[in-house]
């Protein structure tokens, strides 16, 4: 990476019937295009870099608009309370700090809008994280319980690993949908599925980026209260844009354009 990575911007992609192809190498770790023979060598130094790229440019980003981040995760929270207002609201911040990732100007209208407007999209993505939330933690408990084996530890590890990977389809579905001009949660579910598996040192760096925030604001616990919930959403907003862009840039030098 060079000095003029932290200069980059996010360029604008915006998604219609967009399918990401699972044998599609455009999904790149950076926005430079590599030849087959020196992406894998390249690779994982790239992906750190890129992943921490990311994380300072959400710091940078949330540094910028704290007061409006601050006022929407303590909305959030209260929102929350309520139980029924909850999902929608969780739309809410992922669409104001959706256009803060993209560099757009953003207000408190954007979180209203985004509660109203995707208040029925909200509840059907809350039941099927919560399923999928219940059935993978369910699983990693039963197992524990159903014997006292070695290699039991070995079958919670594999759904903890679902768990994980559960809770990152979830987070970069959000920012997919607001790409697409006809949302559609199971074609950004899928599309995360995909974005997940072409780059998934990437999103293993940047969940044990996020980890660390968890933690840290765990130890702390005011910053959940005024805070980490944004940050998180923000984060996840910039890592999806961020794999888009490199998807754009290297669709347009393999000529392929637009799909």
């Amino acid at each position: 990476m060079t000095n003029d990575q932290d200069k980059r911007t996010t360029p604008v992609l915006r998604l219609s019937s967009f399918v990401l192809h699972p044998s599609s190498t455009v999904l790149r770790l950076s926005s430079s295009v590599l030849h087959p023979s020196s992406h894998f060598k390249l690779k994982q130094e790239q992906t750190v870099s890129e992943a921490w790229w990311v994380f300072r440019k959400t710091l940078s980003s949330l540094w910028e608009n704290i007061y409006l981040l601050v006022i929407a995760n303590v909305l959030w929270i209260m929102l929350n309370v309520l139980v029924v207002t909850g999902p929608p609201a969780t739309a809410g911040l992922f669409v104001l700090t959706h256009r803060l990732a993209r560099g757009e100007d953003a207000d408190l209208h954007d979180f209203f809008e985004g509660f109203r407007r995707y208040f029925g999209w909200s509840w059907l993505w809350a039941i099927i994280a919560g399923a999928g939330f219940l059935i993978l933690g369910g699983d990693v408990v039963l197992t524990g319980r159903l014997s006292s084996k070695d290699y039991i530890v070995f079958i919670q590890g594999f759904f903890l690993m679902l768990l994980f990977l559960w809770a990152f389809l979830l987070l970069y579905a959000w920012p997919l949908i607001l790409e697409q001009e006809q949302p559609s949660l199971w074609l950004a579910l899928r599309n995360a599925l995909v974005m997940f598996s072409g780059n998934w040192r990437y999103s293993v760096a940047l969940f044990g980026l996020a980890l660390l925030t968890v933690l840290l604001s765990s130890l702390l616990l005011m910053p959940w209260a005024i805070i980490t919930v944004a940050f998180l959403v923000l984060l996840g907003n910039h890592a999806v844009l961020n794999r888009l862009a490199a998807h754009r840039a290297a669709g347009d030098h393999a000529g392929v354009g637009d799909h």
